[in-house]
């Protein structure tokens, strides 16, 4: 369960914050993991968020409640790799995308510092395989870039990637999304049977309180349940049975019949 906020919590991180600031530390611990912020400018620029425990927090309470070990998480939007650090240290595989070529320095430096293997790949993913145009910022941050025109002040193209060759590739059977109103079209069709939990950010302020509604609507009727516990603010987390396993064909043999003779070893085939 997402804890409330209190104002002595509030307090303490504030407190440690302005330590912190005068410190100037370069590695900041933050749920099991090590973020080196002062590997990039880009990691920087999270110092206070992550010293007052914001930065993705919401992700990261449904990831923490969610992810089992034996997953195999697909991430859309993988910013600077925070996120896929926490859940590859919680023993999931994990598969990254980041569109924003400008982040793939502070992923590196977020990785290496925490020993983790991640499979991060520069690409956006879309409906179809190709190039497209990527709005973002130069204020240096590296968040929130996004397909869709937002009014940013600078665009670039990058290649993309379609939605459901990814998830054919990779079958994943946790998919965490950030994809700055882009869900609105990736999340259009239902997800593969094998897709057993789902965090998604949803942004009505981008594609309008009715579109994220229905965007709901359709997710829960699929077989999902949300997870109110762990969802808050923007993002969702939904669950629902891990699809079953065939049961092991068992051969008709009859009840007393004697086993089949062991071939010898000589007799094998090579």
């Amino acid at each position: 369960m997402i804890e409330g906020r209190t104002f002595k919590g509030d307090l303490a991180k504030l407190i440690r914050y302005a330590v912190a600031r005068t410190r100037r530390p370069s590695m900041l611990p933050y749920h099991g993991i090590n973020v080196p912020v002062g590997a990039t400018p880009e990691l920087g620029s999270l110092t206070r968020r992550i010293l007052r425990g914001l930065h993705e927090r919401f992700e990261i309470a449904a990831v923490e409640a969610l992810v089992r070990p034996e997953d195999i998480v697909l991430e859309v939007g993988a910013g600077t790799g925070v996120l896929s650090a926490i859940v590859a240290r919680l023993g999931a595989e994990v598969h990254a995308f980041e569109a924003n070529p400008s982040l793939i320095p502070s992923a590196q430096a977020v990785f290496s510092a925490n020993r983790v293997s991640v499979d991060y790949r520069t690409a956006a993913i879309g409906l179809q395989a190709g190039q497209a145009r990527f709005f973002t910022s130069r204020s240096g941050s590296g968040e929130g870039g996004s397909l869709i025109d937002r009014d940013t002040d600078m665009v670039i193209d990058v290649p993309t990637v379609a939605f459901s060759d990814v998830l054919e590739e990779i079958r994943p059977s946790f998919v965490a999304m950030d994809a700055e109103g882009a869900e609105r079209d990736l999340l259009a069709k239902a997800l593969p049977q094998t897709v057993r939990a789902l965090t998604v950010e949803i942004h009505p302020h981008i594609i309008g309180d009715d579109t994220a509604s229905a965007l709901v609507h359709d997710i829960l009727s699929q077989g999902f349940t949300l997870m109110i516990d762990q969802s808050g603010f923007r993002t969702f987390a939904f669950s629902r049975p891990a699809p079953s396993r065939p049961a092991r064909q068992v051969c008709d043999r009859a009840p007393h019949a004697a086993p089949r003779p062991r071939r010898a070893r000589s007799d094998r085939v090579l």
